[in-house]
């Protein structure tokens, strides 16, 4: 073997150690907690969905953890490589100018609604989006952002599971890895059938093209009578209205012969 296998060889093998462990310290809890909901997983356990694309995008794969954020019944958090110098993720300069002039803008507003500046492009999207956890210490400038998602139960339809909005670096398949295995595996686990999402045109055809994304079913496809078992904060019961932007993922195919038309 020469040298750049050997290297990838431990690389490979550091990310199976990595997963493993998270994956066996999450089953631990749950044996535990046999009870418990998604929402209820501990923050020092969200390692265990990550999937293994972050760390084989990663330059340091001991180097990943995540940033819990605060949600109230819901799991959100960032997946981060630390101490990541491979690139300038931002300007340290355009970063302090942007916060001073967000700050002088702020100052002269009168109306009470403030209307800020956005980032220059020199600042990374991710900071600027979480500019308060970077201006409270809580995530570094030289931190890499591999993915944000935010998802959580609703009391009514505890089956289903509702992702509010996931991001990531673009086409390093993270996300396909992310919904098709590393949170379908999760979440069945927790007694949970469905994973449902309000997408946007930018999006829908990763959500719903059956070759070249994830292959769910749209709302309109749901019989009238079950859409608001998975929907049932939204007003899904308009029949002449367009519902293709609300897709469905089965997490068991058998469910499809009772719930589509």
């Amino acid at each position: 073997m020469n040298g750049e296998g050997e290297y990838q060889d431990i690389r490979d093998r550091q990310i199976d150690s990595i997963l493993e462990a998270n994956q066996r310290r999450l089953g631990e809890w749950i044996e535990k907690n046999p009870q418990s909901k998604i929402s209820q997983i501990p923050a020092e356990l969200y390692l265990a969905f990550l999937p293994r694309r972050v760390y084989e995008v990663a330059s340091d794969p001991g180097k990943v953890n995540t940033l819990p954020l605060q949600s109230d019944n819901r799991v959100w958090f960032l997946a981060r490589e630390q101490d990541y110098y491979a690139e300038q993720l931002t300007d340290p300069k355009a970063w302090d100018e942007w916060q001073k002039t967000r700050e002088e803008e702020a100052q002269k507003s009168t109306s009470g609604i403030r209307v800020l500046s956005g980032a220059p492009r020199t600042v990374n999207h991710f900071h600027a989006k979480y500019y308060k956890e970077v201006n409270a210490g809580r995530l570094m400038l030289t931190d890499r952002i591999l993915m944000e998602n935010h998802f959580g139960q609703e009391p009514a339809s505890p089956e289903v599971l509702h992702t509010v909005f996931f991001d990531t670096e673009r086409r390093q398949g993270i996300g396909k890895e992310f919904y098709q295995s590393t949170l379908p595996g999760v979440a069945k686990q927790f007694g949970i059938r469905f994973i449902v999402g309000n997408n946007n045109v930018a999006n829908l055809s990763f959500f719903a093209d059956a070759e070249t994304g994830l292959g769910r079913s749209s709302l309109n496809q749901i019989k009238p009578e079950y859409r608001k078992q998975f929907f049932p904060n939204f007003s899904v019961d308009d029949p002449t209205r367009d519902y293709s932007q609300y897709t469905v993922q089965f997490l068991y195919p058998e469910d499809k012969k009772k719930y589509l038309i």
